[in-house]
C-alpha cells in the first residue's frame, strides 16, 4: 500500500511556539504538496535539492505511519452499541464487619 508523504525543508532552526514547548515550521518552509507514494516524494526531494543546493536545501521526507478511515455515524453507533452489551462480572460478596460496642465509662 502506498502511503502519503510530505517533504519539509529542515535547514536552519525550527521556531518555538509562544509557550516555548513546541517546534513550529516557519511559513516559508511548510509543505505545500502531499505526494502519493515514497518514490514520487524522493524524486521531488532530489529536484528540490538540485534547485536549492547549499545550506538552504536540506529536505526531509516524512512518510505517513497510519491512515485513518472515514466511518459513517451508523458504523460508529454500531460499535458503541457492541461495547454497551452487558458484561458478566463475578459477583463479590461483601462480608459485614462485626459491630463494635462502645465501652461504658
Amino acid at each position: 500500500m502506498n502511503t502519503p508523504c510530505i517533504i519539509i525543508n529542515m535547514s536552519g532552526h525550527l521556531e518555538c511556539d509562544r509557550f516555548e514547548n513546541e517546534r513550529i515550521i516557519p511559513k516559508d518552509r511548510r509543505p505545500s504538496y502531499v505526494h502519493d507514494d515514497l518514490d514520487a516524494a524522493r524524486q521531488e526531494a532530489l529536484r528540490l535539492h538540485k534547485e536549492h543546493a547549499g545550506p538552504i536545501g536540506r529536505f526531509v521526507i516524512f512518510q505517513a505511519v497510519e491512515v485513518t478511515e472515514w466511518r459513517t455515524p451508523f458504523e460508529i453507533a454500531a460499535k458503541t452499541v457492541a461495547v454497551l452489551e452487558p458484561y458478566e462480572r463475578p459477583v463479590q460478596v461483601i462480608t459485614e464487619k462485626p459491630k463494635r460496642r462502645r465501652k461504658k465509662a
